[in-house]
């Protein structure tokens, strides 16, 4: 099984159009349907994965995140977001792997279902 890093995920379906992918079925089947717009939910993507960025000041302040979630602000303001880096990912996992109380929430893909997991390194 091979491990795939959560935040690459997301970012290759919403480059590639398929941000609806990352929605659990369970809110779409919703009496409301979930209540999700397909601009509204990449939006929010957007602004997770900007909040991910690997290097610290390319992330924004929480009161620019909280101002764009309540205005709704222009998603053109965002920068050009970096595809997320396994190699340099793995690095940093095999660096940390014996400081007690990380976690890192990963998945395996099994078959067509996805099987999530929390696992503590350390």
């Amino acid at each position: 099984m091979d491990v795939v890093f959560l935040i690459q995920t997301a970012f290759n379906k919403l480059h590639s159009g398929n941000a609806m992918d990352l929605v659990d079925d369970r809110l779409l089947k919703a009496e409301d349907g979930g209540g999700f717009s397909l601009s509204g939910f990449e939006n929010i993507v957007r602004i997770g994965l900007w909040c991910a960025q690997e290097d610290p000041l390319q992330r924004p302040t929480m009161s620019v995140v909280v101002k764009m979630l309540e205005v709704g602000m222009d998603m053109l303001a965002l920068p050009q977001l970096k595809r997320p880096d396994s190699s340099t990912r793995n690095q940093k996992l095999y660096k940390y792997q014996n400081t007690p109380h990380i976690v890192f929430i990963y998945y395996y893909m099994q078959t067509s279902s996805m099987d999530f997991n929390l696992k503590t390194l350390g």
